[in-house]
């Protein structure tokens, strides 16, 4: 049996994507999952590191890193692999490896720390054909179709007959978060075009916020207006159920603010067809800017500005579906576990 060491940072959207790598391969094999919570004491330490790094071209050593991160329960027992993303997780992971000698995989551009510090990186373009060290696939996401068919069938127990014949589009929210900025402008752009695409398309709206969604947007949206084309609003903030992959699941389309990586993953993992908003101030991170490029290349999404959105008919709706969405994570973990020895 192998032993996977997945670091954490505070991002959720960061070590979802490791948890997923996790799960594909603990599916093909007997494997135990642990977990380090790993945090810098300083943040301006990420750039001394990178700044270490372009003069000296190795890692320093073990002490260094006990200096420079968080570890209150000290270092875990020796993985057989390391799992991370997030570039804060990308020194400490370089770090364990070259500690621990033993293969690990980086999510993403690793930025700022050489590529040959990695066995193996997971990007969603094709820009290292020639590098084997490179698995060019769709970001990873937890989310599969079993999991989606449970969550929507444990969400619909208890509605109407009506409810589950009803057409819905899924809207997930986001809000202010890195270049992204949204004004009252840019919520009521969204709020009067629910009931207008709802009675031209025949469909009904099934929406959730996050906590990055401002107390504008959960006005704009509870008006009488918005609500009569609704039939599921949740706003996290004030909300806990765990219905966030259920609405995925019974969402024809799904409509999603552009500030969240996480959720366009996420939308774009069920392979239905994803509508990405974007407000009037949106300037993109080039991770940003790539993933929706990928997206957008292989025709699944489309990208709107919000003030345009009132104006989407049938022909201007241009993603389709893409069957087996997520299928490509079963070729990853393959990937990854050419690293690892052979399964008893």
């Amino acid at each position: 049996m192998i032993h996977l060491l997945i670091l954490r940072d505070r991002k959720p959207g960061h070590y979802k994507k490791s948890e997923a790598i996790a799960q594909a391969i603990t599916r093909s094999r007997p494997a135990t999952t642990s977990r380090l919570d790993v945090r810098m004491k300083f943040a301006a330490y990420h750039n001394l590191l990178k700044l270490y790094l372009r003069q000296h071209r190795t890692l320093p050593g073990l002490t260094w890193l006990k200096a420079i991160y968080r570890l209150p329960h000290g270092l875990p027992d020796t993985p057989d692999l390391i799992i991370s993303s997030g570039g804060k997780t990308a020194f400490i992971n370089a770090w364990l490896a070259q500690h621990y000698q033993c293969p690990n995989v980086f999510i993403g551009d690793s930025r700022g720390i050489s590529n040959e510090y990695f066995s193996r990186l997971v990007v969603h373009d094709d820009q290292h054909p020639q590098d084997p060290r490179f698995v060019t696939a769709p970001i990873p996401t937890e989310i599969t179709s079993h999991l989606l068919k449970r969550a929507e069938a444990d969400y619909l127990t208890g509605k109407p007959a009506p409810f589950a014949q009803t057409s819905h589009w899924t809207l997930l929210v986001g809000g202010r978060s890195g270049g992204y900025r949204y004004t009252r402008a840019d919520w009521s752009d969204l709020a009067n075009s629910l009931p207008v695409l709802a009675a031209r398309f025949n469909i009904r709206w099934l929406i959730t916020t996050s906590r990055r969604s401002d107390r504008i947007c959960e006005q704009l949206l509870s008006t009488p207006e918005v609500r009569r084309s609704v039939d599921e609003l949740q706003f996290v903030r004030t909300d806990p159920r765990r219905i966030y992959n259920a609405l995925l699941a019974r969402g024809s389309t799904i409509f999603c603010t552009e500030d969240s990586g996480t959720m366009l993953t996420e939308a774009a993992a069920t392979g239905k067809p994803v509508v990405s908003l974007r407000p009037r101030k949106a300037d993109a991170t080039p991770a940003l800017d790539a993933l929706l490029d990928y997206y957008v290349h292989r025709g699944q999404m489309q990208r709107i500005p919000l003030k345009d959105l009132i104006r989407l008919d049938v022909p201007s709706l241009t993603a389709h579906a893409v069957p087996d969405a997520n299928e490509s994570l079963v070729e990853v973990s393959a990937r990854i576990q050419e690293l690892l020895p052979a399964a008893a």
